[in-house]
């Protein structure tokens, strides 16, 4: 199994219009997003894309399988997102996260990560991989960073 690391951002007159311009730069905003809590199948390959790569020959309207991490805010502001993972022999963990500026995303995401990892009695063969991204908006605006799970 593949994951896919994406991410995107979007400025518009709308809430969701910014949402969807974020979805369109990460290259899912064609497919229904299906959230998924935050386990990672044992074995899976993690990549960062930033646009998705589509592999499996998916058409507009299926079905995709997501973890993501998204802020969509009505500006001026500045405005962040991200996610944070580790693996290990079992499975791996995902954790999701957003704020204003970069550094306590990740500052939070470090934190919540050591606790998910420390609730589960697993073999961790990994370092916490990161990726977080920020952008600024005068109206709305979005941020997301999107784990897309590319099932066999």
């Amino acid at each position: 199994m593949n994951i896919q690391i994406v991410w995107g951002t979007g400025k518009g007159t709308t809430p969701l219009g910014s949402f969807d311009l974020a979805l369109a730069e990460a290259g899912v905003n064609n497919f229904n997003l299906i959230p998924l809590t935050s386990v990672i199948p044992p074995g899976a390959v993690i990549e960062k894309t930033h646009e998705y790569i589509n592999r499996c020959n998916r058409i507009p309207g299926d079905i995709v399988y997501v973890v993501m991490a998204r802020k969509i805010i009505k500006g001026p502001s500045r405005i962040s997102a991200g996610l944070a993972w580790m693996q290990s022999v079992e499975g791996g963990i995902l954790l999701e996260g957003w704020g204003e500026t970069m550094e306590d995303v990740t500052a939070n995401l470090a934190s919540g990560l050591k606790e998910m990892a420390a609730a589960r009695d697993w073999t961790w063969n990994s370092q916490p991989d990161f990726k977080v991204i920020e952008g600024e908006c005068d109206e709305y605006g979005c941020v997301v960073v999107i784990a897309v799970y590319d099932f066999p």
